[in-house]
């Protein structure tokens, strides 16, 4: 599996863009409308995403809780998150949760094409020592 890349957005027709334009650049994309939807595919299903790119306001809660979930269980890969209305509360939390990234919307593709080719090779960079 080359690229794997989750996208957590409830706006359908944004998800399917972003998935077009990863898949375009040559990573393996897959989306969730919902906490429940990501959850089960990070836990259940046998994709293991090295970028998980998560809107924060989901119809079922919240990504950050989602984040501090897998992290628990131990689910690899890098959290970018993206927010409307982003604070500085968030932003620690994000941080402290480890993730990559914490972006407001509406984000530039271009700018968000550079964050996830950041991320990716950070998660290459973990997932190379977890092997040795």
């Amino acid at each position: 599996m080359a690229n794997p890349l989750l996208i957590l957005e409830d706006k359908r027709l944004l998800a399917d863009e972003l998935a077009r334009h990863f898949a375009r650049q040559g990573w393996e994309t897959r989306t969730a409308g919902t906490l429940a939807e990501a959850r089960d595919v990070l836990v259940g299903r046998g994709f293991e995403p090295l970028v998980i790119l998560a809107d924060m306001s989901l119809p079922d809660g919240y990504a950050l809780d989602l984040v501090e979930d897998m992290r628990g269980q131990g689910v690899p890969g890098e959290w970018i998150l993206l927010t409307g209305y982003g604070g500085v509360t968030d932003t620690v939390r994000a941080l402290r949760l480890g993730a990559y990234d914490f972006l407001e919307k509406p984000c530039p593709l271009d700018r968000l094409t550079v964050v996830l080719g950041g991320a990716k090779r950070a998660a290459g960079d973990i997932l190379k020592r977890l092997a040795d």
